[in-house]
């Protein structure tokens, strides 16, 4: 008897935010793990990002459980949509993820720290492949945002994580 995990994500609706193609990866993985897509504007007005979050939940008819914010190293608008699902959370009495996708050198640590908390688990990716990069690093940072927002990863809170520091092979 084989056992096999469905899907990584329990059919929640999740808001992306962002442009390239490692945003198109992620958000393409998250719909093949079982999410709902839904596609929200950047913006670093509070209230617009909390009108978008509010948009997808009317939209899909479930409430927005997952976000995942590409600013491209943009703290405004990551501080901005953290503020608006902390709001949106308190208001449906929920839990959510917040996912960060920003390049190398962003500094999305400082993001994290300010994001965690009682109701929001938040973590980052920081990589070279967000704007771009070969195929198969892009699937691999679509899979790594599908583990970190699914219960699987519901022990990992406030990690910044990274799918190119492996490139460098080392030599025994």
């Amino acid at each position: 008897m084989s056992r096999t995990v469905p899907s990584w994500l329990d059919d929640p609706v999740c808001v992306v935010v962002g442009a390239g193609d490692g945003v198109e990866a992620v958000a393409h993985e998250l719909a093949a793990a079982g999410a709902t897509i839904a596609r929200g504007p950047v913006t670093d007005d509070t209230e617009a990002a909390l009108a978008a979050i509010e948009i997808a939940d009317k939209a899909a008819g479930d409430p927005v459980s997952i976000l995942v914010h590409a600013s491209g190293g943009n703290d405004v608008a990551a501080k901005a949509y953290g503020e608006a699902f902390a709001k949106y959370l308190d208001k449906t009495n929920l839990k959510g993820n917040i996912l960060l996708l920003e390049p190398v050198g962003a500094g999305a640590e400082t993001s994290l720290a300010s994001l965690c908390g009682p109701k929001l688990r938040a973590n980052a990716i920081t990589s070279t492949y967000v704007a771009t990069g070969p195929r198969e690093k892009l699937r691999a940072l679509g899979e790594l945002a599908s583990y970190l927002a699914s219960d699987y990863a519901a022990y990992v809170c406030g990690a910044c994580l990274g799918i190119d520091r492996s490139d460098k092979r080392r030599r025994a």
